[in-house]
């Protein structure tokens, strides 16, 4: 796997795009988001960090249970969530008005399924008394 400046990557704690290369061995990122319990949120990862194939188009590392926001709003959603993802295209819920294909040009913004479970406080419904 070639890694390289202009390219988005997963990683656990989301999607960045890298904007730099350190020694071969820091990718910069154009956002601080992988978190290093000594300095708290970085804005570079190493290869460890990096889960999947990285793409100069962010349609390819969106993964099933995604959110993602479009730049069109196809539906009434402000939100959809990734169903299936292929190389060229994802498919995604509109929650109640059936399910539709996005591009790479539709994408605005992700919030990936790992972010999202862990930043989620689950509910606990047992009487604690």
């Amino acid at each position: 796997m070639e890694i390289k400046e202009g390219m988005y990557v997963r990683t656990n704690y989301g999607i960045a795009k890298i904007t730099g290369i350190k020694k071969e061995v820091y990718y910069i990122l154009d956002k601080p988001i992988v978190w290093d319990n000594m300095e708290g949120y970085e804005d570079y990862c190493t290869i460890r960090d990096i889960i999947g194939e990285p793409s100069y188009e962010i349609i390819k590392v969106l993964k099933p249970g995604d959110l993602v926001t479009l730049t069109n709003k196809y539906c009434e959603d402000e939100i959809y969530r990734v169903i299936e993802a292929y190389d060229d295209m994802a498919v995604v819920d509109c929650f109640g008005d059936g399910y539709m294909n996005i591009y790479n040009h539709d994408v605005e913004s992700v919030v990936t399924k790992e972010q999202f479970e862990d930043m989620m406080y689950k509910v606990n419904h047992e009487s604690t008394n």
